[in-house]
């Protein structure tokens, strides 16, 4: 009887501290020197690890940027930063995203005289209209200056705060940044020595075989805590702490925008699973606690 209890009070612990973990791992991080942290990816970072952490963990990099030939998603290529980068300034724009943002990469907000908002990546100024790359739908849009209000540039990236939240330890977070100084330094070449082989980025589906209407009807209040504490070590950074005031302008905002990819439990769990959009498998978390 003894050793149940203990046992399971081991669990709850660990339970416990890896719902916190993520988010101690990234206070930790902003306190930290950045020169140190800098100094510490070239003596202790793996590179050929960070390639993982940047084509697999839960902070999707690679949905946002290209490390290579292929053209960027959204952010930069990784291999055309240019050697000129310092170590510092990658470890300052992986924990800091809105501190330095290019031009080129600066989101811009379009008001439109119906009352509509629109942001994206400027693209072309026409004579009769602008050109915005929709970072939502990941395609342009032609709007006419006769439609606009007022535009500003944002000063938040489209880079979220708080992705080392998503990452399990300090030691990925140094690997991750190895790789990109790994990548930035050598180019596109070494950045194809470093992409992990097919088979290491295959996700696997484990949503098969599951009893799905079982794991929903086993749900309780200890589960909706569960998922509250998962929700805000890692789905915050996007979606806001709140769920309705997105911190990134690609988020949802749960409680007033229809979800792109269904709003009905299975389809949310299948999102969380497999991916969409810009969001990346969470498969760190076991199918209940996706649930």
């Amino acid at each position: 009887m003894t050793r149940c209890v203990l046992a399971a009070t081991a669990i709850i612990i660990t339970f416990s501290w890896n719902s916190y973990a993520d988010e101690a791992l990234s206070e930790k991080l902003l306190k930290a020197d950045p020169a140190r942290l800098a100094r510490d990816a070239r003596q202790k970072g793996d590179a050929q690890r960070g390639a993982l952490v940047f084509y697999k963990s839960a902070a999707a990099c690679i949905k946002c940027h290209s490390a290579g030939k292929e053209p960027s998603p959204l952010g930069p290529n990784l291999a055309d930063i240019g050697k000129d980068v310092t170590d510092e300034h990658i470890v300052e724009s992986i924990l800091r995203p809105s501190k330095v943002i290019g031009d080129k990469y600066q989101n811009t907000v379009v008001y439109l005289n119906s009352g509509k908002v629109l942001s994206g990546l400027f693209v072309e100024d026409r004579a009769d209209a602008i050109v915005l790359f929709d970072t939502t739908d990941l395609k342009r849009s032609v709007i006419s200056k006769d439609n606009i209000d007022e535009m500003e540039k944002s000063k938040k990236s489209l880079m979220p705060a708080g992705l080392a939240a998503t990452l399990n330890n300090r030691r990925e977070f140094l690997d991750l940044v190895r790789y990109v100084i790994e990548v930035s330094d050598h180019g596109p070449e070494r950045a194809a020595q470093l992409k992990p082989p097919a088979e290491q980025l295959i996700v696997v589906d484990d949503s098969k075989n599951l009893d799905h209407a079982g794991i929903l009807k086993s749900l309780g209040k200890a589960d909706f805590e569960a998922g509250k504490r998962f929700y805000l070590g890692h789905c915050k950074n996007c979606h806001g702490v709140d769920g309705n005031t997105p911190t990134l302008p690609t988020a949802r905002a749960f409680g007033n925008q229809k979800l792109k990819f269904g709003a009905d439990p299975y389809k949310m769990f299948m999102t969380l699973t497999t991916g969409n959009g810009l969001m990346t498998p969470m498969k760190h978390l076991s199918p209940k606690e996706r649930y």
